[in-house]
């Protein structure tokens, strides 16, 4: 499946291109297969190692925008929500940064 248009579900322009740089960073983006719920579906992301960054955006089913995220970074870190598409685009560019010096 290509992920970056999940599953015949709507997508709009901006959020294909997180979940396009999602997958280009190492974060394995797949589609939740538990369908619709409250008027969103989930797209997992879930980088590999006890460091990685993990966790879920969810996507409007109706308009196919990013709604906010809910994401982790580490086996024990924090679970954070990040409610703008902005916020999440950054979350991701710099656990990318973070990866690519280490």
């Amino acid at each position: 499946m290509n992920i970056t248009e999940p599953g015949g579900y709507a997508t709009t322009a901006v959020t294909r291109q997180v979940i396009a740089l999602a997958g280009s960073v190492g974060l394995h983006p797949s589609l939740d297969l538990s369908g619709i719920r409250h008027g969103a579906y989930r797209v997992t992301v879930n980088a590999p190692g006890r460091d990685g960054l993990f966790g879920s955006i969810s996507i409007g089913a109706r308009t196919g925008r990013i709604l906010h995220a809910h994401l982790t970074h580490g086996n024990w870190g924090e679970e954070k929500r990040y409610g703008t598409v902005a916020e999440v685009r950054a979350i991701i560019k710099s656990w990318a940064a973070v990866q690519r010096v280490a």
